[in-house]
């Protein structure tokens, strides 16, 4: 998404966004992999449910976020805003996530 800022023509947006698609499209299929690896007993669709309802709660509260800067309309909560808002949700998300055994073998 970094190359959006380099974009001057409707050409380079759209090869800009041709290889941001193929990376999220990549990131989505190892994902999906990732996710069949450390669900246990079959527990794949719901592992997926619960990280897409932290996933929303991350969306959730860094709109809280960035609606609060946005009232606020200052340029320190401006700044504020991004390195304060993004993180803290995926640190709660990491921290009640399951832990597994990276060595333990699939049978």
């Amino acid at each position: 998404m970094l190359g959006l800022l380099f974009v001057r023509s409707v050409w380079a947006l759209v090869a800009v966004m041709a290889v941001v698609a193929l990376f999220d499209r990549g990131a989505q299929a190892v994902r999906n992999g990732f996710i069949a690896r450390i669900a246990e007993s079959g527990q794949g669709v719901q592992f997926k449910a619960y990280l897409r309802a932290m996933t929303n709660v991350g969306i959730s509260f860094g709109a809280l976020c960035g609606g609060a800067a946005l009232w606020v309309d200052q340029g320190w909560a401006y700044l504020a805003v991004r390195p304060g808002c993004r993180h803290p949700h995926r640190d709660l998300h990491l921290a009640r996530s399951p832990s597994s055994d990276p060595s333990r073998s699939r049978s």
